[in-house]
């Protein structure tokens, strides 16, 4: 008689009258059978050997133990005590081994808890390693940082996995990927295998596994799910030490916020999360970054609809890790940023979903007001945020100022409205920056709008102006709106700098320089840098999707 399968420890068995039959996949295939004999007791039996592995028996269920346990006092009392029956004995040889590497990485497993909190290298059947690639977990045979992991606590006997840049192993729909989430399926159990290695178990019971070269996720219990965790004996990185003339240093970005409805020739949040890594990876060799210069467009399509918009979890604190997140992150709005924004349709700046005046409230974007000044005396700097939305369409460089608007004033609630008021704000954003380049005594000037300077023909005062050194000894210019990080399609502000820095990854690609600028902040200039993904991970042009 044939029994119900039953799914145990994310493997399908079946029982028959005197048989266990252990099967990698559903019941009828590859059978592999042992004959038993007591099957009705309720004690368990004695330990067997099928295909390599130990295993022991009960009436209610089968369970994966050590190879090593073939004895049958051994498999006796290490699951009896796994399943409510008598304690283990704890004289008894490897017990509290095989009893903890079923339930997960614990503290009374010798062979675990030794990498608990430490570098580890997670190695295959094959012998590559498992490593971390722009937010894609991959299988290599490099032995570089992006191949080192730690094991840290998710409670209820399971863990995270998380990389050397800080994303997390996960299972998502029976995929492996990678995010910095926390949300249930990144939590794994590592379930004893034998000889010093380990099964890894994702929250749905299903094994991370090595078939050819693919990471995958399976049900089977074959030698490419076995894995060995070894230290990798390389310390934990340490902020470096800035140079004694450095006085700080920035990130700069712009229009990153992905969306899964409306996006260009962009399909995933790959792009933008592989930016976001190596933006920690900056941030942990700089050791001195301040602050995050972001030109807007931080939530596609329609921004935000209030201060509480989910948005800002999956669009940005999902995707950005924490480490990122821990300095402000000075903002304006861009043209997607204003369509449900109830901000655009109401005069008094406190109404704008993304205003936020309190430099320490880390949670949101720091943006006092939509044109806006801070002062860093101990930078020798400062920066000013200037809301220039009237400038939408200044690709059309045969427009005069008053023939410029804001085109998608359309797609809000408000279209007579929003016209005034980016009309009046454009005006208080030119008046704050003539006041500032007048009255600012820092040697550095750090300025920034939604769009690149090649878009205001219109106000060619302007331009000059960031080409100015008779009041401050640099001046550095940030835009985006153009998706591409460069400073070879905007206009010339010699001898300063301006850039482009719309390639963030939340659009499309404009071309193949997707990243972010660093800037390195001196007493008397600010240098500046990019730094790319490999367009592969991005553009159409080199991936297909």
């Amino acid at each position: 008689k044939t029994l119900e399968p039953v799914s145990f420890g994310g493997r399908q068995w079946c029982a028959r009258k005197l048989h266990w039959c252990v099967r990698p996949m559903a019941c009828g295939q590859q059978e592999v059978s042992h004959l038993l004999s007591d099957l009705e007791e309720e004690r368990l039996d004695e330990g067997v050997l099928l295909g390599g592995r130990g295993w022991a028996y009960s009436r209610r269920r089968l369970a994966l133990a050590s190879s090593a346990v073939l004895a049958a006092a051994l498999a006796a009392a290490a699951f009896a005590g796994l399943l409510g029956g008598p304690a283990p004995s704890a004289a008894a040889p490897g017990v509290a081994d095989v009893a903890h590497g079923l339930t997960g990485l614990t503290s009374a497993s010798p062979m675990l808890s030794e990498l608990y909190g430490k570098y580890v290298f997670i190695t295959s059947h094959r012998g590559e390693r498992l490593e971390d690639l722009y937010g894609n977990p991959r299988l290599s045979a490099n032995s570089g940082t992006e191949d080192m992991w730690i094991l840290s606590d998710a409670r209820n006997g399971r863990m995270f996995i998380t990389s050397s840049i800080g994303q997390q192993l996960e299972d998502v729909s029976r995929r492996p990927t990678m995010s910095p989430r926390k949300q249930g399926w990144e939590s794994w159990t590592l379930q004893d295998a034998g000889e010093g290695k380990v099964f890894i178990t994702s929250h749905e019971g299903l094994h991370l596994s090595d078939n050819n070269g693919n990471l995958t996720l399976v049900r089977n219990a074959l030698e490419w799910e076995i894995w060995t965790l070894s230290e990798a004996n390389i310390p934990q990185p340490t902020p470096p030490t800035p140079s004694k003339d450095r006085l700080g240093s920035f990130l700069a970005i712009g229009d990153w916020g992905w969306d899964q409805f409306s996006h260009g020739n962009l399909y995933s949040t790959r792009c933008q999360q592989a930016i976001a890594n190596k933006m920690l990876l900056k941030m942990n060799e700089l050791g001195d970054v301040k602050f995050v210069v972001n030109v807007g467009d931080s939530f596609y399509p329609n921004g935000l609809s209030g201060k509480d918009d989910p948005q800002w979890d999956t669009k940005w604190r999902q995707i950005y890790p924490s480490k990122v997140r821990s300095v402000p992150w000075y903002s304006v709005y861009g043209n997607h940023d204003y369509h449900a924004d109830p901000g655009v349709c109401s005069s008094e700046p406190n109404v704008g979903a993304q205003i936020n005046g309190d430099v320490n409230d880390l949670s949101r974007f720091y943006m006092p007001s939509y044109s806006w000044f801070r002062e860093h005396p101990e930078l020798n700097l400062e920066v000013v945020g200037l809301d220039l939305n009237k400038f939408q369409n200044g690709w059309q460089h045969q427009l005069t100022y008053d023939e410029h608007n804001f085109g998608d004033c359309q797609w809000t609630t408000c279209k007579d409205q929003c016209h005034s008021v980016v009309e009046d704000r454009t005006a208080e954003a030119f008046k704050l920056f003539g006041q500032r380049m007048e009255q600012s005594t820092t040697k550095n000037l750090l300025v920034f709008s939604h769009y690149p300077s090649d878009y205001f023909s219109a106000m060619p005062e302007f331009v000059r102006n960031l080409s100015r050194t008779d009041r401050h000894s640099s001046i550095a210019y940030f835009g985006g709106h153009r998706h591409n990080t460069d400073k070879t399609s905007v206009a010339s502000t010699a001898p300063n700098t301006n850039w482009c820095v719309g390639g963030g990854g939340g659009w499309s690609c404009d071309g193949q320089e997707q990243g972010f600028v660093v800037g390195e902040i001196y007493a008397d200039e600010i240098k500046t840098y990019e730094v790319l993904v490999d367009p592969k991970v991005c553009c159409p042009s080199s991936q297909s999707y």
